[in-house]
Protein backbone atom coordinates (compact mmCIF):
# COMPACT_ATOMS: atom_id res chain seq x y z
CA UNK A 1 0.00 0.00 0.00
CA UNK A 2 2.85 2.36 0.84
CA UNK A 3 4.53 1.59 -2.50
CA UNK A 4 1.36 2.27 -4.43
CA UNK A 5 0.85 5.52 -2.57
CA UNK A 6 4.40 6.64 -3.29
CA UNK A 7 3.98 5.90 -6.99
CA UNK A 8 0.74 7.82 -6.98
CA UNK A 9 2.39 10.83 -5.31
CA UNK A 10 5.29 10.78 -7.80
CA UNK A 11 2.90 10.44 -10.73
CA UNK A 12 0.75 13.28 -9.39
CA UNK A 13 3.79 15.48 -9.01
CA UNK A 14 4.88 14.77 -12.57
CA UNK A 15 1.43 15.52 -13.92
CA UNK A 16 1.22 18.69 -11.84
CA UNK A 17 4.61 19.88 -13.06
CA UNK A 18 3.55 19.26 -16.62
CA UNK A 19 0.37 21.18 -16.13
CA UNK A 20 2.27 24.09 -14.61
CA UNK A 21 4.72 24.03 -17.53
CA UNK A 22 1.91 23.98 -20.07
CA UNK A 23 0.12 26.80 -18.26
CA UNK A 24 3.33 28.82 -18.16
CA UNK A 25 3.92 28.23 -21.86
CA UNK A 26 0.34 29.16 -22.61
CA UNK A 27 0.61 32.27 -20.49
CA UNK A 28 3.93 33.21 -22.09
CA UNK A 29 2.49 32.66 -25.54
CA UNK A 30 -0.56 34.74 -24.71
CA UNK A 31 1.59 37.51 -23.23
CA UNK A 32 3.86 37.45 -26.26
CA UNK A 33 0.84 37.59 -28.54
CA UNK A 34 -0.58 40.55 -26.61
CA UNK A 35 2.76 42.37 -26.73
CA UNK A 36 3.02 41.80 -30.45
CA UNK A 37 -0.49 43.11 -30.95
CA UNK A 38 0.28 46.18 -28.84
CA UNK A 39 3.50 46.81 -30.73
CA UNK A 40 1.92 46.32 -34.15
CA UNK A 41 1.86 49.63 -36.06
CA UNK A 42 -1.50 51.20 -36.75
CA UNK A 43 -2.78 50.79 -40.28
CA UNK A 44 -1.72 53.89 -42.22
CA UNK A 45 -4.20 55.80 -44.36
CA UNK A 46 -2.72 57.97 -47.13
CA UNK A 47 -3.65 61.66 -46.78
CA UNK A 48 -2.66 64.24 -49.39
CA UNK A 49 -2.43 67.63 -47.70
CA UNK A 50 -2.28 70.71 -49.94
CA UNK A 51 -1.04 73.98 -48.49
CA UNK A 52 -2.37 77.41 -49.33
CA UNK A 53 0.84 78.49 -51.00
CA UNK A 54 4.48 77.72 -51.75
CA UNK A 55 7.02 76.28 -49.32
CA UNK A 56 7.51 78.55 -46.34
CA UNK A 57 8.61 78.15 -42.74
CA UNK A 58 5.03 78.77 -41.59
CA UNK A 59 4.42 75.10 -42.43
CA UNK A 60 7.11 73.93 -40.02
CA UNK A 61 4.59 72.28 -37.64
CA UNK A 62 3.45 69.81 -40.30
CA UNK A 63 7.00 68.71 -41.03
CA UNK A 64 7.96 68.64 -37.36
CA UNK A 65 4.90 66.52 -36.60
CA UNK A 66 5.93 64.10 -39.35
CA UNK A 67 9.46 64.00 -37.95
CA UNK A 68 8.19 63.23 -34.45
CA UNK A 69 5.83 60.53 -35.73
CA UNK A 70 2.63 62.23 -34.57
CA UNK A 71 0.78 61.58 -37.82
CA UNK A 72 2.01 57.97 -38.02
CA UNK A 73 0.78 57.39 -34.47
CA UNK A 74 -2.69 58.52 -35.55
CA UNK A 75 -2.60 56.16 -38.54
CA UNK A 76 -1.95 58.83 -41.17
CA UNK A 77 0.56 58.51 -43.98
CA UNK A 78 0.84 62.25 -44.61
CA UNK A 79 1.98 63.62 -47.97
CA UNK A 80 2.47 67.40 -47.95
CA UNK A 81 2.17 69.20 -51.27
CA UNK A 82 2.53 72.93 -51.87
CA UNK A 83 -0.23 74.99 -53.44
CA UNK A 84 -0.20 78.11 -55.57
CA UNK A 85 -2.94 80.05 -53.79
CA UNK A 86 -6.15 79.41 -51.87
CA UNK A 87 -8.28 79.42 -55.01
CA UNK A 88 -6.40 76.51 -56.60
CA UNK A 89 -6.26 74.67 -53.26
CA UNK A 90 -10.03 75.05 -52.91
CA UNK A 91 -10.45 73.68 -56.43
CA UNK A 92 -8.21 70.72 -55.66
CA UNK A 93 -10.22 69.90 -52.52
CA UNK A 94 -13.50 70.20 -54.38
CA UNK A 95 -12.32 67.88 -57.17
CA UNK A 96 -10.80 65.29 -54.84
CA UNK A 97 -7.21 65.92 -55.91
CA UNK A 98 -6.34 66.64 -52.29
CA UNK A 99 -7.72 65.12 -49.10
CA UNK A 100 -7.38 68.11 -46.81
CA UNK A 101 -5.70 71.50 -47.05
CA UNK A 102 -5.44 74.99 -45.61
CA UNK A 103 -7.09 77.91 -47.35
CA UNK A 104 -7.85 81.54 -46.63
CA UNK A 105 -11.22 81.88 -44.88
CA UNK A 106 -12.43 84.40 -47.45
CA UNK A 107 -11.75 81.97 -50.28
CA UNK A 108 -13.65 79.26 -48.45
CA UNK A 109 -16.61 81.62 -48.06
CA UNK A 110 -16.48 82.72 -51.71
CA UNK A 111 -16.26 79.10 -52.87
CA UNK A 112 -19.37 78.17 -50.90
CA UNK A 113 -21.21 81.29 -52.05
CA UNK A 114 -20.63 80.11 -55.64
CA UNK A 115 -22.06 76.67 -54.95
CA UNK A 116 -19.01 74.93 -53.56
CA UNK A 117 -19.32 72.83 -50.44
CA UNK A 118 -16.20 73.29 -48.35
CA UNK A 119 -16.06 73.28 -44.57
CA UNK A 120 -13.49 74.49 -42.08
CA UNK A 121 -12.77 71.87 -39.41
CA UNK A 122 -10.43 74.09 -37.40
CA UNK A 123 -8.21 77.14 -37.75
CA UNK A 124 -4.62 76.74 -38.84
CA UNK A 125 -3.44 80.40 -38.84
CA UNK A 126 -6.41 82.05 -37.20
CA UNK A 127 -5.13 85.63 -37.37
CA UNK A 128 -3.69 85.34 -40.87
CA UNK A 129 -0.73 87.53 -39.95
CA UNK A 130 -1.67 90.33 -42.37
CA UNK A 131 0.36 93.50 -41.86
CA UNK A 132 1.95 96.59 -43.35
CA UNK A 133 5.74 96.69 -43.15
CA UNK A 134 7.40 100.11 -43.36
CA UNK A 135 11.11 100.91 -43.54
CA UNK A 136 12.43 101.52 -40.02
CA UNK A 137 14.11 104.73 -41.16
CA UNK A 138 10.65 106.27 -41.64
CA UNK A 139 9.72 105.77 -37.95
CA UNK A 140 6.17 104.69 -38.82
CA UNK A 141 4.50 102.63 -36.12
CA UNK A 142 0.76 102.97 -36.74
CA UNK A 143 -1.52 102.84 -39.75
CA UNK A 144 -2.47 106.49 -39.24
CA UNK A 145 1.20 107.46 -39.63
CA UNK A 146 1.26 105.87 -43.12
CA UNK A 147 -0.60 108.82 -44.64
CA UNK A 148 1.07 109.89 -47.89
CA UNK A 149 3.31 106.80 -48.01
CA UNK A 150 3.87 104.70 -51.13
CA UNK A 151 2.84 101.10 -50.42
CA UNK A 152 3.53 97.98 -52.50
CA UNK A 153 0.31 95.97 -52.75
CA UNK A 154 0.54 92.90 -55.03
CA UNK A 155 -2.57 92.77 -57.28
CA UNK A 156 -4.78 89.69 -57.11
CA UNK A 157 -3.85 88.96 -53.50
CA UNK A 158 -5.89 89.00 -50.30
CA UNK A 159 -3.98 92.13 -49.33
CA UNK A 160 -5.14 93.89 -52.49
CA UNK A 161 -8.77 93.18 -51.69
CA UNK A 162 -8.70 94.01 -48.00
CA UNK A 163 -6.14 96.79 -47.49
CA UNK A 164 -8.84 99.55 -47.70
CA UNK A 165 -10.48 97.99 -44.65
CA UNK A 166 -7.23 97.89 -42.72
CA UNK A 167 -6.56 101.54 -43.58
CA UNK A 168 -10.08 102.55 -42.59
CA UNK A 169 -9.73 100.75 -39.26
CA UNK A 170 -6.55 102.74 -38.70
CA UNK A 171 -8.19 106.07 -39.52
CA UNK A 172 -7.19 106.48 -43.18
CA UNK A 173 -9.00 106.27 -46.49
CA UNK A 174 -7.69 104.19 -49.39
CA UNK A 175 -6.75 107.40 -51.18
CA UNK A 176 -4.48 108.41 -48.30
CA UNK A 177 -1.64 106.27 -49.65
CA UNK A 178 -0.02 105.75 -53.04
CA UNK A 179 -0.47 102.16 -54.18
CA UNK A 180 2.38 100.51 -56.08
CA UNK A 181 1.00 97.47 -57.93
CA UNK A 182 3.92 95.04 -58.03
CA UNK A 183 3.51 91.36 -58.86
CA UNK A 184 3.54 89.08 -55.85
CA UNK A 185 6.39 87.11 -57.39
CA UNK A 186 8.78 90.06 -57.12
CA UNK A 187 7.07 92.34 -54.57
CA UNK A 188 9.29 91.28 -51.68
CA UNK A 189 12.53 91.59 -53.61
CA UNK A 190 11.54 94.98 -55.08
CA UNK A 191 10.71 96.29 -51.62
CA UNK A 192 13.97 94.89 -50.26
CA UNK A 193 15.85 96.86 -52.93
CA UNK A 194 14.19 100.13 -51.92
CA UNK A 195 10.97 100.35 -53.92
CA UNK A 196 8.17 102.04 -51.95
CA UNK A 197 7.98 103.12 -48.34
CA UNK A 198 5.94 100.14 -47.15
CA UNK A 199 4.57 96.80 -48.32
CA UNK A 200 1.40 94.86 -47.50
CA UNK A 201 2.32 91.25 -46.71
CA UNK A 202 1.95 88.47 -44.15
CA UNK A 203 4.35 87.97 -41.24
CA UNK A 204 5.66 84.66 -42.59
CA UNK A 205 6.69 86.34 -45.86
CA UNK A 206 8.45 89.25 -44.18
CA UNK A 207 11.85 87.53 -43.64
CA UNK A 208 12.36 87.62 -47.42
CA UNK A 209 12.94 91.36 -47.18
CA UNK A 210 13.54 92.05 -43.48
CA UNK A 211 17.19 91.06 -43.55
CA UNK A 212 17.86 93.43 -46.47
CA UNK A 213 15.54 96.24 -45.44
CA UNK A 214 14.66 96.21 -41.72
CA UNK A 215 11.04 97.24 -41.33
CA UNK A 216 8.51 98.00 -38.62
CA UNK A 217 5.59 95.56 -38.50
CA UNK A 218 2.13 97.12 -38.27
CA UNK A 219 -0.36 94.29 -37.84
CA UNK A 220 -3.81 94.96 -39.24
CA UNK A 221 -5.24 93.45 -36.08
CA UNK A 222 -3.52 96.25 -34.09
CA UNK A 223 -6.21 98.57 -35.49
CA UNK A 224 -8.98 96.06 -34.73
CA UNK A 225 -9.19 94.78 -38.30
CA UNK A 226 -9.35 90.98 -38.04
CA UNK A 227 -9.53 89.57 -41.55
CA UNK A 228 -10.42 85.87 -41.75
CA UNK A 229 -7.38 83.65 -41.29
CA UNK A 230 -6.47 80.30 -42.80
CA UNK A 231 -8.44 77.16 -42.02
CA UNK A 232 -7.94 73.40 -42.20
CA UNK A 233 -10.63 72.41 -44.67
CA UNK A 234 -12.17 69.68 -46.77
CA UNK A 235 -15.43 69.13 -48.58
CA UNK A 236 -18.52 68.75 -46.43
CA UNK A 237 -19.09 65.29 -47.91
CA UNK A 238 -15.56 64.15 -47.07
CA UNK A 239 -15.71 65.51 -43.53
CA UNK A 240 -19.05 63.80 -42.89
CA UNK A 241 -17.95 60.50 -44.40
CA UNK A 242 -14.46 60.36 -42.88
CA UNK A 243 -14.93 61.85 -39.43
CA UNK A 244 -12.44 59.46 -37.82
CA UNK A 245 -9.72 60.33 -40.32
CA UNK A 246 -10.34 64.06 -39.90
CA UNK A 247 -10.17 63.67 -36.12
CA UNK A 248 -6.88 61.78 -36.38
CA UNK A 249 -5.40 64.44 -38.68
CA UNK A 250 -6.45 67.32 -36.42
CA UNK A 251 -5.18 65.56 -33.30
CA UNK A 252 -1.75 65.14 -34.91
CA UNK A 253 -1.77 68.63 -36.44
CA UNK A 254 -2.55 70.50 -33.23
CA UNK A 255 -0.13 68.37 -31.27
CA UNK A 256 2.47 69.29 -33.90
CA UNK A 257 1.69 73.00 -33.59
CA UNK A 258 2.01 72.85 -29.80
CA UNK A 259 5.34 71.01 -30.06
CA UNK A 260 6.61 73.52 -32.63
CA UNK A 261 5.72 76.48 -30.42
CA UNK A 262 7.51 74.81 -27.52
CA UNK A 263 10.58 73.93 -29.62
CA UNK A 264 10.76 76.53 -32.42
CA UNK A 265 14.35 75.85 -33.46
CA UNK A 266 13.74 72.11 -33.74
CA UNK A 267 10.59 72.73 -35.76
CA UNK A 268 12.40 75.05 -38.16
CA UNK A 269 15.22 72.52 -38.51
CA UNK A 270 12.73 69.77 -39.41
CA UNK A 271 11.21 72.00 -42.07
CA UNK A 272 14.62 72.96 -43.48
CA UNK A 273 15.71 69.31 -43.64
CA UNK A 274 12.61 68.41 -45.64
CA UNK A 275 12.78 71.50 -47.85
CA UNK A 276 16.47 72.05 -48.75
CA UNK A 277 15.58 74.65 -51.40
CA UNK A 278 14.78 77.08 -48.57
CA UNK A 279 17.90 78.38 -46.75
CA UNK A 280 17.84 77.16 -43.16
CA UNK A 281 18.22 80.68 -41.74
CA UNK A 282 15.27 81.90 -43.81
CA UNK A 283 13.10 78.94 -42.77
CA UNK A 284 13.95 79.65 -39.13
CA UNK A 285 13.00 83.32 -39.49
CA UNK A 286 9.78 82.50 -41.36
CA UNK A 287 8.66 80.11 -38.65
CA UNK A 288 9.58 82.35 -35.73
CA UNK A 289 7.76 85.28 -37.37
CA UNK A 290 4.69 83.03 -37.59
CA UNK A 291 4.44 82.06 -33.94
CA UNK A 292 1.76 84.66 -33.19
CA UNK A 293 -0.67 83.74 -35.97
CA UNK A 294 -2.40 80.74 -34.41
CA UNK A 295 -4.78 82.73 -32.24
CA UNK A 296 -6.68 86.00 -32.66
CA UNK A 297 -6.88 88.50 -29.81
CA UNK A 298 -10.42 87.27 -29.15
CA UNK A 299 -9.30 83.64 -28.95
CA UNK A 300 -6.53 84.56 -26.52
CA UNK A 301 -8.92 86.60 -24.39
CA UNK A 302 -11.41 83.71 -24.29
CA UNK A 303 -8.52 81.28 -23.70
CA UNK A 304 -9.91 78.72 -26.12
CA UNK A 305 -7.85 75.87 -27.53
CA UNK A 306 -5.64 76.57 -30.54
CA UNK A 307 -7.72 76.01 -33.66
CA UNK A 308 -11.12 76.41 -31.98
CA UNK A 309 -13.37 78.61 -34.08
CA UNK A 310 -15.07 81.34 -32.09
CA UNK A 311 -18.38 82.13 -33.79
CA UNK A 312 -17.54 85.83 -33.51
CA UNK A 313 -14.39 85.33 -35.59
CA UNK A 314 -16.36 83.91 -38.53
CA UNK A 315 -19.28 86.32 -38.21
CA UNK A 316 -17.06 89.43 -38.07
CA UNK A 317 -14.96 87.99 -40.87
CA UNK A 318 -18.02 87.62 -43.09
CA UNK A 319 -18.95 91.26 -42.52
CA UNK A 320 -15.48 92.28 -43.66
CA UNK A 321 -15.79 90.09 -46.73
CA UNK A 322 -19.22 91.48 -47.55
CA UNK A 323 -17.94 95.05 -47.35
CA UNK A 324 -14.58 94.72 -49.06
CA UNK A 325 -14.80 91.62 -51.24
CA UNK A 326 -18.42 91.80 -52.34
CA UNK A 327 -19.44 88.53 -50.69
CA UNK A 328 -23.15 87.78 -50.72
CA UNK A 329 -24.76 88.79 -47.39
CA UNK A 330 -27.06 85.78 -47.62
CA UNK A 331 -24.23 83.40 -46.69
CA UNK A 332 -24.46 82.07 -43.14
CA UNK A 333 -21.29 81.99 -41.06
CA UNK A 334 -22.36 78.78 -39.32
CA UNK A 335 -22.48 76.96 -42.65
CA UNK A 336 -18.75 77.47 -43.14
CA UNK A 337 -17.30 75.65 -40.15
CA UNK A 338 -17.74 72.99 -37.50
CA UNK A 339 -16.32 72.80 -33.98
CA UNK A 340 -17.46 69.21 -33.46
CA UNK A 341 -13.91 67.88 -33.42
CA UNK A 342 -13.06 70.22 -30.53
CA UNK A 343 -16.17 69.83 -28.41
CA UNK A 344 -16.60 66.10 -28.98
CA UNK A 345 -13.13 64.74 -29.72
CA UNK A 346 -10.88 67.30 -27.99
CA UNK A 347 -8.38 67.34 -30.85
CA UNK A 348 -6.56 70.37 -29.39
CA UNK A 349 -5.45 70.75 -25.79
CA UNK A 350 -3.13 73.78 -25.90
CA UNK A 351 -4.89 77.03 -25.06
CA UNK A 352 -4.34 80.39 -26.71
CA UNK A 353 -3.90 81.95 -23.29
CA UNK A 354 -1.00 79.66 -22.44
CA UNK A 355 0.71 80.40 -25.76
CA UNK A 356 0.46 84.17 -25.54
CA UNK A 357 0.74 84.60 -21.79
Amino acid sequence: MRLLTRKFVVLSAVLLAGAVTLAACSSSSSSSSSSSAAAAPKTQTPVTYLTDYLDNGVYAPLWYGKHLGYFTKEGIDLSIEYGTGSVTTAQALSSGKATLGDIYGGTLAETDAQGGKLESVGFFRASGGFAFFCAQSLHVHTIAEMKGMSVIIPPGTVQAELYPGALEAGGLSASSIKVLAVSGAIAGSDYAQGTGDCIAETTNDAPVFQSHRPSTTILWSSAGFDAPGFAFAGTKAFVAGHATLVREFLTAAYRSIAASLAHPSAAAAAFAAANPSIPAALADAQWKDSESVFCTAGMTSANVDIGYQLPSVWSSGLKILEKYQGLSPSLSATSLYTNTFFTKDHVSTTTCGSVHS
